[in-house]
């Protein structure tokens, strides 16, 4: 009895060779599915109608993508002259770090700010750096015999990012910054701007 039991609750092999193998049906029809497809997958499927299209084609193919085109160039320049403009009465390079010299005016008092940032590798410059700063006087100004001048130092460390900020004793609005390190010199020239 335990034997018959067994025979029936055995389940029946998959990959039993005993059996013979049985015909698949397939009811695919390349020809029907073509009759129901669109107009682009009929082209396709014959070879030929298809276009291949490079990407100023597709870059200008819709209204809408002409107008995102030109909004990112657009986008891009603002940056680029945005940048150029910043850095080019600001920006200056002495013993290899790259400097920022900004002058503001707070409550009447004029503060010279130095941004440092040196270069990822490379050898650079630390150490003091001589400041003299005078103010830019006009031709018709009487002041061009004896001007006045602040001397100050400052030490550049050997860090990636620094910032100084010096007082200086006089007020104005437009300034002659004259930076020294060692042998290496650079002068620009600053126009102060109010803080908000």
């Amino acid at each position: 009895m335990e034997t018959e039991n067994k025979d029936e609750n055995k389940i029946p092999d998959i990959d039993d060779s005993s059996s013979p193998p049985r015909e698949t049906a397939n009811y695919y029809s390349r020809e029907r599915r073509l009759k129901h497809a669109s107009a682009m997958v009929r082209a396709m499927n014959e070879g030929g109608g298809f276009e291949k299209r490079n990407l100023l084609e597709r870059l200008f193919v819709t209204r809408g993508n002409v107008l995102f085109f030109g909004c990112i160039i657009l986008i891009v320049f603002v940056l680029i002259l945005t940048s150029r403009l910043n850095l080019l009465d600001r920006g200056l390079t002495l013993g290899r770090n790259s400097l920022t010299v900004v002058i503001t005016q707070e409550g009447g008092i004029n503060i010279l700010s130095i941004y440092k940032s040196a270069p990822r590798r490379g050898e650079v410059y630390f150490g003091a750096v001589d400041i003299n700063v005078l103010p830019a006087v006009s031709d018709s100004e009487n002041s061009l015999e004896n001007p006045a001048v602040f001397q100050h130092r400052i030490v550049f460390n050997p860090l990636d990012r620094e910032s100084f900020l010096v007082t200086l004793p006089f007020g104005g609005d437009d300034f002659f910054v004259r930076l020294r390190a060692g042998n290496e010199e650079r002068a620009i020239r600053v126009q102060s701007n109010p803080s908000d």
